[in-house]
């Protein structure tokens, strides 16, 4: 099945967002423009926030491509960008996000980006033509890449249309790559355009792109198709989903064992797993993290006869949602006291002695 697709009107994100530090207070944030789709961007809009409140917003002329922000107080800030168009009516991009920390006696530090990877150039060359063709994996998000080419060597006028085939690669089962049997999809872009933006797509997968050009010989008047190349690209990261199972195992008098499985969905490279636990009529609380290789962990030195609460959630990028596991630590029955014996003391006196029992399960604190 064909689509034919004839361009989205939508702006793109900044592209080649980046954050750089220039002092222990102060970033200079650098981009370049967008794919406006069919608009014109008139400025951008530039907030940072910290982990209370917005502290600054600024708006850009669309000239700009970069911004020095200054007088930071120590912490962690995280930086939006977004282009807004206007032509018949407002639109405003996705937003490129950036992440950035200052403070100490050292520079500031320009931690990894959220998103927007940088630009990926690929290129072949087609048998027999002395003309290189270039295809730009110009932006990748989550679900979503744009791609652009260059126009076919052949006259613009004799291409009818590109044909682009993407399909996601699959790792088979001897670890080495291999494109998924389902026929992938094919978008068919017209009117000279030499750009596509896809969606739909799933996060954290590789994906393969097949470019061709389509023609009318002019001798037999049937379309040609001729390939232009290949090229590969892996979407961005996004949070995991929930871990697929979890089950707590109360150990009295004072121990909880909890287990889970990796999320059905990784959506990214799983870090570790965030395990929290509270009690639910006292103040205690508990977190930490652990590997992203443990399954397993034993919490110790609780109270018996108390209500627990057990979440634990996967982080690749960020935590995702968590499991959540609401698990009663009550104390058992002791078993019985071994060995009683009475001894007669006088006509009315006895002397009873025992042992205490095989399986306390608690602090023995009196005997009836």
């Amino acid at each position: 099945m064909f689509y034919s697709l004839l361009g989205s009107s939508e702006p793109t994100i900044p592209s080649n967002c980046s954050l750089q530090a220039t002092s222990s207070t102060s970033f200079r944030i650098q981009f370049l423009p967008p794919y406006p789709g069919d608009y014109r961007v008139v400025f951008y809009k530039l907030a940072v926030r910290s982990h209370i409140a917005t502290i600054l917003t600024r708006r850009l002329p669309s000239h700009r491509r970069s911004v020095d922000i200054e007088q930071l107080g120590k912490g962690e800030y995280n930086v939006t960008l977004s282009a807004v168009t206007n032509n018949s009516r407002v639109l405003e991009s996705a937003q490129c996000i950036l992440h950035g920390r200052t403070g100490g006696s050292q520079n500031a530090t320009a931690l990894a980006r959220t998103s927007i990877p940088p630009t990926v150039n690929v290129q072949w060359s087609d048998s027999g033509s002395s003309v290189t063709s270039v295809i730009t994996i110009a932006n990748v998000g989550t679900t979503w890449v744009h791609l652009s080419w260059v126009q076919a060597e052949e006259s613009a006028t004799s291409v009818m249309y590109y044909r682009v085939l993407l399909k996601e690669i699959h790792a088979s089962v001897d670890g080495f790559p291999n494109v998924g049997s389902d026929g992938g999809n094919v978008y068919i872009v017209r009117d000279q355009r030499t750009w596509l933006t896809v969606t739909g797509l799933k996060a954290y997968k590789e994906y393969s792109v097949h470019l061709s050009s389509v023609r009318i010989d002019p001798i037999t008047g049937r379309g040609v198709e001729k390939s232009r190349g290949t090229a590969s690209f892996t979407t961005a990261e996004d949070e995991p989903s929930a871990p697929a199972t979890l089950v707590v195992i109360p150990h009295p008098p004072s121990r909880l064992e909890v287990l889970w499985t990796a999320p059905h969905q990784l959506n990214g490279l799983i870090r570790g797993y965030q395990l929290n636990c509270s009690a639910t009529n006292s103040t205690f609380t508990m977190s930490l993290i652990v590997g992203p290789d443990t399954y397993r962990y034993s919490i110790a030195a609780l109270t018996s006869n108390v209500v627990y609460s057990v979440q634990v959630a996967a982080i690749s990028i960020r935590p995702g949602p968590s499991q959540t596991v609401t698990q009663a630590l009550r104390l058992s029955s002791p078993s019985p006291p071994r060995q009683l014996k009475s001894v007669m003391r006088t006509s009315s006196a006895a002397t009873l002695t025992w042992l205490p029992p095989v399986s306390p399960n608690g602090n023995i604190s009196h005997y009836n």
